[in-house]
């Protein structure tokens, strides 16, 4: 289940005048964060608009592939971010805002979600414009690329052994406590990520992530796309 909290900016002077929606994605890592920290009551206020923030599925819970080789189950994280946009669609009209005008934005890791969200067959039909901050899909770190490995290690980790090409792990892992879950390590290269959003075939369907995230022409007519880097992007790691 996706959490949803909104901002809203002025009241609008008529039933007609119905408010823009930003969807906000956080970043920072796919296996921490929250979109809590941020308030978009400014923002709202500013940009006479609405503003939404969410909470989704990170780490083991929201980027394992479970399924098997073939199976596109997995990208639990990215399909609550699906849900959410499908729920702005169906009640933003109650909120006083526009489902025909609904801008996906994110930052970092946030910003690949985004990106591949944009392009995608299950959800580029539900916004209208994206925002990529400081990241897109075409970042090395934006995607798991041998998600059976991330598999095999959850697998032994748990003791949910069996044909990881063939067989669905996900029953024997609903099983587990959440505790031995959460204590799998992966120790992924620098820079590189470890629980990420892989290649499913259903929700992001292109490896090449063709065309690059500035080409607004698969998001629809009228549609736009902007990315760009926030800050000084160096600044949030520690130097050694």
């Amino acid at each position: 289940v996706a959490f949803l909290t909104y901002s809203t900016g002025a009241e609008m002077e008529s039933e007609k005048a119905r408010l823009p929606c930003l969807l906000f994605v956080h970043g920072e890592s796919y296996e921490w964060s929250s979109g809590n920290a941020y308030d978009g009551t400014t923002l709202a206020a500013h940009g006479n608009i609405i503003v939404v923030t969410i909470n989704f599925r990170l780490g083991v819970l929201g980027f394992l592939k479970t399924g098997a080789k073939g199976s596109a189950q997995g990208n639990f994280g990215l399909m609550d971010l699906v849900a959410g946009l499908h729920w702005l669609r169906e009640n933003l009209p109650a909120f006083g805002g526009d489902p025909e005008k609904v801008t996906l934005m994110g930052h970092g890791t946030g910003a690949a979600l985004a990106n591949f969200l944009a392009v995608s067959p299950v959800s580029r039909e539900l916004l209208r414009r994206v925002i990529l901050l400081s990241g897109s899909g075409l970042s090395s770190w934006a995607l798991q690329r041998d998600p059976l490995s991330i598999k095999r290690k959850v697998a032994e980790h748990t003791g949910c052994h069996g044909d990881l090409l063939e067989d669905d792990i996900a029953p024997c892992l609903r099983n587990k406590p959440l505790t031995d879950l959460l204590s799998v390590r992966l120790d992924p290269p620098r820079f590189l990520a470890g629980f990420a959003p892989f290649v499913d075939g259903t929700v992001i369907v292109n490896p090449s992530h063709a065309p690059p995230p500035t080409d607004s022409s698969r998001l629809g007519a009228g549609a736009a796309a902007v990315a760009s880097a926030a800050g000084h992007e160096l600044a949030d790691f520690p130097h050694r």
